[in-house]
């Protein structure tokens, strides 16, 4: 005797699909909003410790990293030192 599906077995299957599509396809929109939010991440926090600043760009001045933080060793009016995420805008 060989089993033939009803059509309402197709249609719970069909339901079944077209179900999980949807939740994977919400799931993956909220996380890529989650990962593009431009306030992820703040604030922002960088100790120094490991004596890289490779992030941060410089505006004027002459920056180094000092005993865990950063200096300005000039008199430069306006001298920025600034970092940020590429999902930052305005």
């Amino acid at each position: 005797m060989k089993y033939s599906p009803t059509p309402t077995a197709y249609r719970r299957f069909a339901l079944i699909v077209i179900t999980s599509g949807m939740i994977a396809a919400i799931v993956g929109v909220i996380l890529l909003t989650y990962l593009h939010n431009p306030k992820r991440g703040l604030p922002y926090h960088d100790s120094f410790h490991s004596g890289k600043a490779v992030e941060w760009e410089a505006f004027g001045g002459t920056w180094s990293v000092y005993d865990g933080g950063m200096r300005n060793d000039s008199d430069e009016r306006g001298a920025k030192l600034i970092t940020g995420s590429p999902y930052w805008s305005n």
